[in-house]
Order: C-alpha cells, then sequence, then structure tokens
C-alpha cells in the first residue's frame, strides 16, 4: 500500500503546483485525513484547479498507508483515446478494405461514440457512388457499420 508521501509525489509530478490545506484527525493521530489543492491544463489548455483528500492510517508497526478518499485526482486518471481520433486513424484501413475511393466526417458524438461518415465507391470510369455509413463502437470496443438509406 503506499504512503502519503508516494501518492503526493504522483499527483506533484501530473499537477503545476500543490497546495497543503488542512489536516483533520479521527480519533487518534493515527487516522487522519490532508486535504490539498492542485492547479492543472485540462486538454484544451485551460487551468483547472480542484482539491482532493489523502486517508492516512498508521499501523501498529508506524507503517503509513495511504489511498484518495472519495476519488483519484482528474489529473491522475487515465483518460482513453478519444472516439474521433481513433476513428479518423481507422479511416485508410476502412477505405483499404471496403475499397473505396474517399471518406469524409460528418459528424461526431464522442459521447455515444458514434460518427457519421460519408463515402465514394466508384462503380465504372465515368461515375462515382457516394452514400452515407453511420458508425460506432459498442462497450467492448468492437467497431460496427451500417449504410444509411
Amino acid at each position: 500500500m503506499p504512503t502519503k508521501d508516494d501518492l503526493l509525489k504522483q499527483l506533484k509530478a501530473k499537477a503545476l503546483r500543490v497546495f497543503f490545506l488542512e489536516k483533520h484527525y479521527e480519533v487518534n493521530k493515527r487516522d487522519y485525513y490532508e486535504f490539498y489543492r492542485y492547479y492543472y491544463t485540462d486538454e484544451n489548455g485551460v487551468l483547472r484547479s480542484e482539491s482532493v483528500c489523502i486517508h492516512v492510517i498508521v499501523d501498529e508497526q508506524g507503517n503509513e498507508n495511504a489511498y484518495w478518499k472519495d476519488r483519484i485526482p482528474t489529473v491522475l486518471q487515465t483518460v482513453g483515446e478519444k472516439f474521433g481520433t481513433e476513428l479518423r486513424s481507422k479511416l485508410s484501413e476502412i477505405k483499404q478494405n471496403k475499397g473505396l475511393d474517399a471518406i469524409t466526417v460528418e459528424s461526431i458524438d464522442e459521447n455515444n461514440k458514434v460518427a457519421t461518415l460519408r463515402a465514394y465507391k466508384s462503380i465504372d470510369q465515368d461515375s462515382i457512388q457516394e452514400f452515407r455509413v453511420v458508425v460506432w463502437k459498442d462497450g467492448k470496443g468492437n467497431w460496427h457499420y451500417k449504410i444509411i438509406k
């Protein structure tokens, strides 16, 4: 189990600044909560601030055991690749596998992991077929698509 210092090192490595706010003891000095405020920039470059609590329990041998109380700090949470970014990286693969000439992205819904595409496929030397496709990713991470008629 990590110590309070281990958790603070993780936080300080990712945050711009970390400030100690206060300490609250439970029944004795071996069980306490420490509150911190930290600053970070989000994915859009906006400066953000949040507070976080570390719960520390000291065992009989004097060893500290610490954990994030209530939630892991936002700056430490792992963020998966965004749906739109992942979709755009797969477009050339889709284009090649389906024999398409071109694909454009019409709309992307990041929250629901759904996108609408416009695809173009050569029929013969003088004509091309245009059609719309809806693409989505299920909860297991599998990709699906259907042609919109």
